[in-house]
């Protein structure tokens, strides 16, 4: 493949994981909206631990997704970088390079890990505290 190949399938893949992501925090908001708006009404422990069920279903599903993706993104850095050993790289791929395979890719990558985590727990953590603290205070 050529360079120019490599960069739009490095930018398709990046993309694809961007679009993964943004649709994964858009559902973890709707699980909050939920929990909030339902706390006080007819939302039951075990529709609360089905909807939570299905979401951390769907979560570790969107993480296997970004996983397959990643996968492509190191493959797609590996066929750069024996352009590179080969001398016929150009300056964007030399900066892909550096970009995606350079300690702040590691610094990303792991502020990306540790944002997903909170978000998730904070997802989950949320409806049912919210559950709690509604059923706590009708008790009272």
């Amino acid at each position: 493949m050529s360079e120019a190949e490599i960069l739009a399938e490095l930018a398709t893949r990046t993309q694809m994981v961007w679009n993964y992501l943004q649709w994964w925090a858009s559902i973890s908001l709707a699980i909050i909206a939920t929990g909030y708006l339902t706390s006080d009404r007819q939302l039951t422990m075990p529709m609360l631990v089905l909807l939570l069920g299905a979401y951390t279903m769907y979560s570790l599903m969107i993480l296997l997704a970004v996983g397959a993706q990643t996968g492509f993104v190191v493959t797609s850095i590996d066929a750069l970088l024996a352009l590179d050993a080969s001398g016929s790289l150009g300056p964007m791929g030399k900066y892909a390079i550096e970009e995606i395979s350079g300690e702040a890719a590691d610094f990303r990558a792991i502020v990306i890990r540790v944002t997903l985590a909170i978000v998730y727990l904070l997802t989950v953590a949320y409806p049912l505290y919210a559950s709690y603290r509604s059923h706590r205070v009708k008790a009272a």
